[in-house]
């Protein structure tokens, strides 16, 4: 026994010891706020573990006595959900059970929550009641359909089969396109099956698998048709069923599932002759996901099965289409002067024409492009292409130094389509035509009158720029030491200065507004009823919890929604905010400065706003990820190079990772074209390979004609946009 009594006393110094050395923080008013305040922070910030400690001491009893009552009554709400958010759901369970009474204006996110932790903690009958209680206590709750859902699935899982499909039933009803349509499906067809009833579930899955294909859970039914007794002999699915399936794929642009749809279609019925409008989709499928040689063979399938049809200019214009793509340059003047001829009066002949000024001007044969270019002009108002053909002859006279003729060419543009898109270009390249025939006045007014006409546009800022002499942005990177310091810090947000009890949506997202729950606080704000003044505050709201949220998409969106001068009529909103918001920082607030390099970050702030709009959950069609939309290989190919593990393509949509990855990436572009910003952001959009081809062609020309002269259209556009994007950034955060 003297061992074990040594060994006691051993462990109640040691505990004596610690107790004196901790200092344990003694109860206070002003050491509880402390806490809270801290707390409140780190849930901001989605720090949860740190919020959860400090939250969790502050409504320890000798210091919760110390709060408001109406923060005594928040803490078992904030810490269930921080228990949740942390996986800690036996915990969770208490504190949120104790929430549910506490904070009544929260009971059906109580409830929610509840019901989740129930569920992963396999006490389903519990999680079952929970999700009733909000069902039927809250209609107007914005978990309802994710309740409905759960609860569903719920009751099938305790075999309470009529009761689940009532539920799905209602899910169905109610939210007809909701995000969980086809795992009610699924569900719905598991009921059957297990009521007895296989062919009402195999009708069920197979309408998931023809009408919405497209939904994740479409690919389990095949397998489950599996599960059905053998005695059920599974029916070929109807040929026009597989083509109708193929044909919505199509439409969603969804060209490589629509290709496999198609072939298993045609598998299913080999003899049955393809119609005209499907052999199109074919073909318009293979252009999209570049399967040129098997495009150009279906347009020419499509054009020889009716040559005087309708469809027979757009088989020809895309097979010429293909020819560019694919560089046949013997072919594809030959296929468009065939267009012209047999169809000139046609969309597509316009097109055409137009495609080939741009075919000779991208290979120096500066003669025909200007013909080609002629022609479409003396169409004039009749085709959609005249402004943009006018605009190029223009480039052509200047690029070959007959700047008088170029700049008469832009005048006749500025006046036959004087609300063109490209009437700022013309504008300014006519100045600067100006100014190569010495004649200083007149490029002076064209200056004047871009900058008065475009302000805060890309050729709004170059004519200021030629006016005052300072550029608004520097063509080469020559940051030094670039950081976030100096950028300012994020406001704080000002307490919500509107009555809650006008609306249920209102007083739970003052709630959040004031536990830091940004994001639910924008949900809930944006659903109150825009009736008056009240309801347009609520929206700013919205935007402005958003915003702290780090949703920053959602903010714009509701901001271009409504007007800002109504807005700023609002305390709550100062002009320094609404820049803030309309040009966020973000996420680039919790980079490194070794993670940055040097490269400005208000550079990157620019190209996020052209890129995503800063959605971290943007998604291409052609499956760029992300603040900095990068594609899956571009991420794998960065994140080896620089040492970070990346398991999966979904971690692309974590911030800081997007971020650190596109930092690496415009770091790697600002080495390859030597610091030179407008190659660095056309090579982004458009691949350093074919950037570098551009620039071999015009090597040391004016940065300004460079991107006026660039090939595609779509990149020239983009290199102007976050430039202009640049330049906003740096007047709201570095104007001093």
């Amino acid at each position: 026994m003297k061992p074990l009594f040594h060994l006691v006393g051993l462990l109640l110094v040691l505990c004596w010891v610690n107790q004196v050395g901790a200092a344990p923080l003694q109860p206070s008013p002003s050491s509880a706020q402390s806490l809270l305040t801290e707390g409140l922070q780190r849930l901001q910030d989605q720090q949860w573990a740190e919020a959860l400690s400090l939250l969790r001491q502050a409504y320890a009893p000798q210091m919760r006595q110390h709060l408001a009552p109406s923060w005594q009554q928040r803490l078992p709400f904030l810490l269930g959900y921080l228990y949740f958010r942390t996986g800690e759901d036996a915990k969770a369970t208490l504190y949120l059970e104790r929430a549910r009474e506490s904070l009544p204006v929260l009971r059906d996110y109580t409830l929610w929550y509840l019901g989740q932790a129930l569920i992963r903690l396999d006490r389903l009958s519990a999680a079952r009641g929970a999700l009733q209680w909000l069902l039927d206590g809250f209609p107007e709750s914005l978990h309802r359909a994710e309740a409905l859902f759960a609860a569903a699935e719920l009751h099938r899982r305790l075999g309470s089969l009529a009761q689940a499909a009532d539920l799905y039933g209602r899910y169905q009803r109610e939210y007809p396109a909701g995000p969980r349509r086809g795992e009610v499906l699924i569900g719905l067809g598991l009921v059957y099956r297990a009521m007895g009833d296989p062919w009402g579930a195999l009708r069920t899955w197979r309408s998931l698998w023809v009408e919405f294909p497209e939904d994740p859970a479409a690919a389990a039914v095949p397998a489950l048709e599996q599960t059905l007794p053998p005695a059920i002999a599974l029916p070929p699915i109807p040929t026009a069923d597989l083509f109708r399936r193929a044909e919505r794929l199509y439409r969603l642009n969804r060209h490589h599932e629509a290709l496999k749809a198609f072939a298993l279609a045609r598998e299913a019925s080999p003899d049955q002759e393809l119609s005209t409008e499907t052999l199109y989709h074919i073909g318009m499928a293979q252009y999209h996901a570049r399967e040129n040689a098997a495009a150009v063979e279906t347009f020419r399938r499509l054009y020889d099965r009716a040559p005087q049809g309708p469809l027979a200019p757009i088989a020809l214009f895309m097979q010429g289409r293909l020819a560019l793509r694919m560089e046949q340059d013997d072919a594809f003047p030959d296929l468009a002067r065939r267009l012209m001829a047999r169809f000139p009066s046609s969309k597509q002949a316009e097109e055409i024409g137009y495609l080939l000024g741009h075919f000779y001007r991208n290979r120096g044969r500066l003669a025909e492009a200007m013909q080609a270019f002629q022609q479409v002009i003396e169409r004039g108002k009749r085709s959609e292409f005249a402004d943009d053909a006018l605009w190029y002859l223009g480039w052509l006279q200047y690029g070959a130094g007959d700047y008088a003729r170029a700049a008469q060419t832009w005048g006749r543009l500025l006046e036959a389509y004087p609300t063109s898109s490209l009437a700022s270009d013309a504008l300014y390249w006519q100045g600067r035509a100006f100014e190569r025939t010495d004649r200083p006045a007149e490029a002076r007014a064209r200056f004047e009158r871009v900058w008065r006409s475009y302000p805060q546009t890309y050729y709004g800022y170059l004519a200021k720029a030629r006016l005052t002499g300072r550029s608004p942005w520097p063509w080469q990177a020559t940051w030094e030491k670039a950081s976030m310091d100096g950028l300012g810090m994020p406001m704080s947000p000002p307490a919500v200065a509107l009555d809650p009890h006008t609306n249920l949506h209102a007083a739970r997202g003052r709630e959040f507004w004031t536990m830091r729950l940004f994001a639910e606080a924008g949900e809930e704000f944006q659903v109150v009823p825009i009736d008056g003044t009240q309801g347009i505050l609520y929206q700013l709201y919205a935007a402005l919890a958003y915003h702290w949220a780090g949703e920053h998409h959602q903010a714009m969106r509701l901001l271009r929604r409504h007007s800002k001068a109504l807005l700023l009529q609002n305390p709550a909103m100062s002009g320094a905010l609404l820049h803030e918001m309309t040009y966020p920082l973000g996420a680039l607030r919790r980079l490194e400065a070794s993670d940055l390099d040097g490269i400005d970050p208000l550079f990157i702030g620019a190209l996020i706003m052209a890129e995503s709009n800063w959605n971290p959950r943007a998604l291409s069609p052609v499956g760029a990820r992300g603040l900095m939309q990068l594609m899956p290989d571009t991420g794998q190919r960065l994140a080896g190079s620089i040492g970070v593990p990346l398991g999966s393509d979904d971690q692309l949509f974590d911030p800081p990772l997007n971020l650190k990855l596109g930092v690496a990436y415009i770091r790697q572009l600002l080495q390859h074209f030597n610091g030179l910003l407008p190659l660095v952001l056309a090579g982004y959009n458009a691949g350093e390979a074919e950037v570098s081809k551009w620039w071999d062609r015009r090597g040391g020309a004016d940065l300004e004609e460079f991107i006026a002269d660039m090939p595609f259209r779509e990149t020239r556009r983009y290199v102007q946009r976050v430039l202009v994007y640049y330049a906003e950034y740096q007047r709201i955060y570095r104007s001093s």
